[in-house]
């Protein structure tokens, strides 16, 4: 009876373990992600002044690459981008967001590299002339975040798993005296 009790216990910090740590991640993982979004469109927004004020050149001039910038034709064509040759870049007509922008004003997209596992956010805004400014920003995939997180996850179920035997175990002793 004593090692029942004694099992049970354990197996249900267990199941509340590997259940609340899956619930903290997905939450954790959307506040990452909606944030990510949500400075996109204010760095988009930023950006599209600029470039509605000075054109092309405004781009020339940022220094930061660490988000993607494109600017697109409104018939596809790539005229600028700060990390690829746009001669050598297929036409954009066909992504979402730059649809969404072409006919909403704005438009964003979400796609998952299968070769390098890492999400990019896409925002698009159309600019008065006609083109569509894109700013795309690169994340870990959610599979990549949590197995950059996992050493973390098994120190914590190792502490869990030690306070639960001891607990489960001073329980039992106490049950059978």
């Amino acid at each position: 009876m004593t090692k029942r009790i004694f099992q049970a216990i354990c197996l249900v910090a267990a199941a509340v373990l590997v259940c609340s740590t899956a619930v903290l991640l997905a939450l954790f993982y959307d506040q990452f992600v909606s944030r990510t979004q949500q400075d996109l469109r204010a760095e988009t927004a930023y950006v599209a002044q600029g470039v509605e004020a000075e054109g092309e050149n405004y781009l020339d001039a940022l220094k930061d690459r660490s988000r993607r910038i494109t600017l697109v034709e409104s018939d596809g064509t790539v005229v600028y981008d700060n990390q690829t040759d746009p001669a050598t870049m297929e036409n954009h007509s066909d992504r979402e967001e730059f649809q969404e922008a072409s006919t909403a004003g704005a438009g964003e997209a979400t796609r998952i590299s299968d070769t390098i596992a890492e999400q990019t956010f896409y925002y698009a805004v159309k600019l008065q002339n006609g083109q569509i400014l894109r700013i795309a920003s690169t994340t870990d995939s959610v599979f990549a975040a949590v197995l950059a997180m996992l050493p973390w996850i098994v120190g914590v179920a190792v502490v869990v798993a030690v306070i639960t035997v001891i607990f489960s175990h001073f329980l039992t002793d106490n049950k059978t005296q």
